[in-house]
């Protein structure tokens, strides 16, 4: 799968999940801890491709984010290996959890700010894929302004963070999971597992049948959402009333 698709999947798939989520933390996402949560899971859906060395997240944000993409790949064993498994999203989510408990609010809105950066360079804000390169810096002063925003309108300790970044990661096994050449889902067990329904990756079917699929997904979820969070606010106010 393209990187756009990784995105939009994961935040359609964050969507989906967060009433179930919101029961399993014991707290209701609002609109505005709904809506920033869905951005980094979307940023965190591409995390498994840290493993491309001339990938979107390598040139997300510059000379930086090259780098870290060459060392995770000369670790992982190179593109579509450990990164591409239930093991890595299960890592990932921890090491988030470690950064979130110890770190606290400046490790949390870097964690943001970076998934705030993928998310963004996986829809294309900065241009045509050509110019992607060029763009990082307007890229990072964009996700910066949404951290801020995010910092600003969400309140609390971010605890759904490890969840959304776990989420994302296992929605990008899964998108590439729909393709011939697989993922080892079980890494360090090596087999790969496929369920080829694309034919290869940024095909027509992708294109033209997924992408715009995923589109009208999310927009459906965020109605959904909206219109409860809206139900639910007229309802307050009306209790205050009488």
């Amino acid at each position: 799968m393209m990187a756009r698709s990784h995105a939009l999947l994961g935040a359609a798939g964050w969507l989906a999940a967060a009433p179930i989520v919101s029961d399993a933390l014991h707290r209701p996402l609002d609109l505005p801890t709904l809506t920033a949560s869905t951005l980094v899971c979307a940023g965190a859906a591409l995390l498994p491709d840290l493993d491309h060395h001339d990938g979107l997240i390598a040139n997300a944000l510059g000379p930086a984010t090259r780098l870290l993409a060459r060392g995770v790949a000369a670790i992982s064993g190179g593109h579509r290996h450990a990164t591409h498994s239930l093991l890595f999203g299960l890592v990932a989510g921890w090491l988030t959890w470690g950064l979130v408990r110890y770190g606290g609010r400046p490790a949390t809105l870097l964690v943001a700010l970076l998934c705030a950066a993928f998310a963004l360079r996986a829809v294309h804000l900065s241009g045509p894929v050509f110019e992607q390169r060029l763009h990082w810096s307007r890229i990072a002063l964009v996700a910066g302004a949404m951290t801020v925003a995010g910092a600003r309108y969400v309140h609390g300790t971010w605890t759904w963070l490890p969840a959304t970044i776990v989420a994302g990661c296992w929605l990008h096994v899964l998108g590439d999971l729909l393709t011939p050449e697989g993922v080892p889902l079980l890494w360090p067990w090596r087999e790969r597992v496929a369920i080829p329904v694309l034919d290869h990756t940024n095909d027509w079917t992708e294109t033209f049948v997924v992408v715009p699929a995923l589109g009208v997904l999310i927009f459906g979820l965020a109605w959904v959402h909206f219109a409860a969070v809206r139900t639910a606010a007229l309802t307050w106010l009306d209790g205050l009333a009488r």
